[in-house]
This record gives structure tokens, C-alpha cells and sequence, in this order.
């Protein structure tokens, strides 16, 4: 079985004799990869340590056909290369997956998350990388592309049923348009304890904070300083069903320190305190009913129509 050191080393050059006449390279057969650049910013594409060395790479975007490019480059593998993912691209990738189930293709990432993971290999992708990718996660990668693209030239392909997978509830349903603004999305999804002010966030999507907000206000109906308000709602009411949390506890995990400023808020959105929830959605009275559920509280995402969704 070919490992990636058994292919480095038959593509390495000799070393000069003692003569010092180099002998050229042996000329094999080079794996085709094609990178596509998934990424929002779409900068200089950052490949896997050693790949450009040993493998055959070509770079296209999702703004080209990709089918197309298949058909001419026939790659031997694909790499989808994301840094903030939506529903949008991730369909694009799912949907050359299923239309070529014999090409390997490579997930590479740099925002990680379990239910992307699970999606990702539902999805019958060959591997799921999280940027910055190490050398070792890079040479055992290409070493089982190398692996699997040996097998299929020696087997005969067989396209095997398929059905649609979710996508993770988390990965936002942008537009293109409202792509620069994932970042900042993605970001405050995951620090909502921390202090999160929308100037900081307009540098993490390279925009003014003019731009930043207005954008914002436009993509989903609401202000950023809403939106991030109404997200830590939400995550405080899930937190509050646990009849072991705390109200305090709640409020700092989710980014309030103050906690005058938290109940107010809270009553505001629920009508009720979080004191009197607490517990309460997982507990169920004597009568069998369910006391004090809280109304949902409306949380706008960018719909494929670039317009906030209604709920």
C-alpha cells in the first residue's frame, strides 16, 4: 500500500553524486487536484503543507462552473477551501459531491464546528480539515486521497443512491451580496460572553461602521446591537430550562453583567422574569400541563431572498 512518504520520495530529486551531477527527476504520474476557493474574501489561496510540492494543483472559484471545470481538468480530487460557510456554498458543495460520487473531495475550513463535521461526512466527503492544518493532518490526508484514487482506477465505479442531507441549523441561509457580514455572524455565535462592541466586528468583516451597520440593518431588519441582544436571549432562555441554573450565572455565560439590565431586557422580549421560567420547560405541573413556556422569540437570519425571514 503507497503511503504519502513512498510518493514524496519517488518525486523527490536525487541527490548529486559525488561528481556533483544531479540526476533529474524520474518523471511519474502526478496526482490533478482541483482547489476551490469557497472563501468570502477570496485571497491567495492557502494550500495543505506539501501539496503545490507533490501534487498537481489548479485553482478555480464557485463563481465558475464547476461542473465544467470537472469535465476539462478531470481532477482526481477536489478541495472546497471555506472560511465562514453558508447555506448557499455548502449547497454548491454538496451538490458536486452528489453529482460525482466517485471524486473525492476534501472539506477544509476555518470555522469548525460538530454538526458541520457531522454534515460533512454525511455528506460522503472524503475528509473534514479545520484550518490551520498541520503537517501531519496534511500528510495523512493526501497520503488517503493518494490511497483511494489507486483503488478506483482498479475498480469499476458505481454510483450509489443518495439521499439529502440537512444542513447544520447553525450555518446562516446568506446571499452572496451578504456574505461580508458572516464573519461577524459567525463570530458572536461563539463568544457571547465576551464583550462584543459592532466596531470591532466592522473591522472583522473589513468594513467602516457606517458600512457595517447599515449593511446589517439591511440584511436582517434589525440593528446589529439588536440582533446580538435578541441571540443572547435566546441562548439565556435555553440556558434557564437546566432547573439547576442560576438567573446570575445565565446572564453572565451569556454576555450580560449586568443583571438590572438582563431581567429588564428579559421581561421586555418574554414578558416575564427569568426567575419565574426557570426550569419550567422541561418541568411539567400536576394538571400535566406545561406552566410558564416562553413565546419565541423572533431572530432574524438572511434568507435566500437577501430578505429577513418572517417567523
Amino acid at each position: 500500500m503507497k503511503t504519502l512518504r513512498n510518493m514524496q520520495n519517488a518525486l523527490a530529486p536525487k541527490r548529486a553524486n559525488r561528481l556533483g551531477v544531479v540526476v533529474e527527476r524520474v518523471a511519474v504520474n502526478m496526482l490533478k487536484l482541483l482547489w476551490v476557493d469557497m472563501t468570502i474574501a477570496g485571497a491567495e489561496p492557502a494550500l495543505l503543507p506539501g501539496m503545490a510540492t507533490y501534487f498537481q494543483v489548479t485553482h478555480t472559484s464557485s463563481k465558475q462552473s464547476l461542473d465544467r471545470r470537472l469535465k476539462t481538468d478531470r481532477p482526481d480530487a477536489v478541495f472546497f477551501d471555506f472560511d465562514y460557510p453558508d447555506k448557499g456554498s455548502l449547497s454548491v458543495a454538496a451538490t458536486l459531491k452528489e453529482k460525482n460520487p466517485s471524486i473525492p473531495m476534501v472539506f477544509v475550513s476555518l470555522q469548525h464546528s460538530e454538526a458541520l463535521a457531522v454534515w460533512v461526512f454525511r455528506s460522503r466527503f472524503a475528509d473534514y480539515l479545520v484550518r490551520p492544518v498541520k503537517q501531519p493532518e496534511s500528510d495523512r490526508c493526501l497520503a488517503m486521497l493518494e490511497e483511494m484514487v489507486s483503488e478506483k482506477r482498479v475498480q469499476t465505479g458505481r454510483r450509489m443512491p443518495q439521499a439529502p442531507v440537512a444542513m447544520p441549523a447553525e450555518v446562516p441561509a446568506a446571499v452572496m451580496g451578504a456574505r461580508s457580514l458572516l464573519p461577524a455572524v459567525h463570530y458572536i455565535e461563539g463568544h457571547l460572553a465576551e464583550k462584543i462592541c459592532g466596531e470591532d466586528m466592522a473591522r472583522l468583516c473589513s468594513m467602516s461602521p457606517y458600512r457595517f451597520s447599515r449593511e446589517f440593518k439591511e440584511a436582517f431588519g434589525i440593528s446589529f446591537r439588536e440582533y446580538l441582544v435578541r441571540l443572547r436571549l435566546k441562548e439565556s432562555a435555553r440556558l434557564l430550562e437546566n432547573p439547576q441554573a442560576r438567573v446570575a450565572q445565565v446572564a453572565y455565560a451569556v454576555g450580560f453583567n449586568d443583571m438590572s439590565y438582563f431581567s429588564r431586557m428579559f421581561k421586555r422580549y418574554f414578558g416575564v422574569s427569568p426567575s419565574s421560567v426557570q426550569g419550567v420547560s422541561r418541568a411539567e405541573s400536576p394538571g400535566g400541563e406545561r406552566p410558564g413556556e416562553l413565546p419565541s422569540l423572533s431572530l432574524p437570519s438572511l434568507s435566500l431572498s437577501g430578505l429577513p425571514q418572517s417567523h
